[in-house]
């Protein structure tokens, strides 16, 4: 059988997830004794989530589609925080740290699963690390123990980055040369 395309597949997805949706609510408004869809509603990203990681690792195998679910999941986990009422919507400042983060997990989880072969995921995902790890750090003790500064946080990402960089500079000129 032919791989699906990209479009098939997102189609498929959206697909079913409406389905369980709609069967949910209707499940729910007949009295049937479900979770309530206003609490649990982020549970429906996680079909994109996981469709995207076994689309990578059974399937087409392109590292965005790891990243992408792994994003997937970040945002589920952020969405049940609200619904819960860890975090409050209107707290602005409390909760947005955790886009930038959950953003470079997707990108620096995309440049591993691209068998580390595409800079540009690794330097985007530790650009959007420490931005969200720069504004969340005074929130956290432990952060605070590692890190005790944005600047410090900066100064060990950069390092990181570069080093890397020009390492991987360095290891692609000698083979051009060899």
């Amino acid at each position: 059988m032919p791989e699906a395309s990209a479009p098939r597949r997102w189609y498929l997805v959206v697909g079913v997830t409406v389905i369980v949706i709609a069967l949910w609510l209707l499940l729910e408004s007949a009295g049937v004794p479900v979770p309530s869809a206003k609490t649990y509603w982020p549970i429906f990203i996680l079909p994109g989530a996981i469709a995207s990681m076994v689309d990578f690792f059974i399937g087409s195998r392109r590292a965005t589609s790891m990243g992408r679910g792994v994003a997937a999941l970040g945002f589920s986990a952020l969405f049940f925080a609200f619904s819960f009422g860890h975090l409050g919507f209107f707290n602005f400042f409390d909760w947005w740290p955790a886009i930038p983060l959950i953003a470079g997990a997707g990108f620096v989880t995309t440049f591993f699963a691209d068998r580390m072969q595409t800079a540009s995921y690794l330097v985007t995902g530790v650009i959007f690390l420490g931005i969200g790890l720069t504004f969340w750090v005074h929130r956290f003790d432990l952060l605070r123990k590692i890190m005790p500064s944005p600047t410090v946080a900066w100064g060990i990402l950069l390092l990181g980055l570069g080093v890397y960089l020009v390492s991987k500079t360095l290891r692609g000129k000698k083979k051009s040369e060899g």
